[in-house]
């Protein structure tokens, strides 16, 4: 859905020199759906400027699971990182991801992540997403239960795409640091 307009300058030289691109695609209300880890970013709302160098944009809006984000863009020698910071709702994220654990988590506090992309032939995608957990309350007894006014650090680390020989780092606090090995075919 959405729409979107594309400005586009191309120097295609005669000689033995490399072409020359430079654009920008304006997004209106569009939508990208990550099936890798079963997530749509809506209502996409920004510029996305690009040469043959990479990838920039600041202030991306859309809607994550329902919820507000901005969307930052940077390539640099490192590759291509989409920056992002917004508000999760725990228990839509845990319905989503941990049907289990739904029950047992109320609240939504603010988080941010990032998609680093290395470049061609030098490693995995990553996605990375932190947050304080401040706002979020875990009924579960001690150590893991916490309060909605309790801060907590969570770290997740996600090699993509996501398979079984790459598993997923969690940090929870000083309770838990793991790596997590998913099966394939399972969310």
């Amino acid at each position: 859905g959405g729409q979107s307009r594309l400005q586009l300058s191309l120097n295609l030289p005669l000689a033995k020199q490399p072409a020359k691109i430079k654009g920008a695609l304006r997004i209106s209300d569009g939508s990208l759906l990550f099936r890798d880890v079963k997530i749509d970013l809506t209502h996409l709302d920004g510029t996305l400027n690009f040469t043959e160098r990479g990838l920039s944009a600041d202030g991306i809006h859309a809607a994550l699971l329902g919820q507000a984000v901005t969307i930052d863009a940077k390539t640099s020698e490192s590759g291509t990182t989409f920056s992002a910071q917004g508000t999760a709702d725990a228990a839509e994220l845990g319905k989503r991801f941990a049907a289990p654990l739904a029950t047992y988590i109320d609240g939504s506090a603010p988080w941010r992540g990032a998609l680093r992309i290395p470049p061609q032939s030098q490693g995995a995608a990553e996605l990375q997403v932190e947050s304080s957990l401040q706002g979020v309350a875990i009924n579960l007894p001690a150590p893991v239960g916490k309060t909605a006014n309790e801060a907590r650090p969570l770290l997740l680390q996600v090699p993509l795409p996501v398979k079984a020989e790459k598993p997923v780092h969690i940090r929870y606090g000083d309770i838990a640091d793991a790596q997590l090995a998913l099966r394939s075919g399972e969310s």
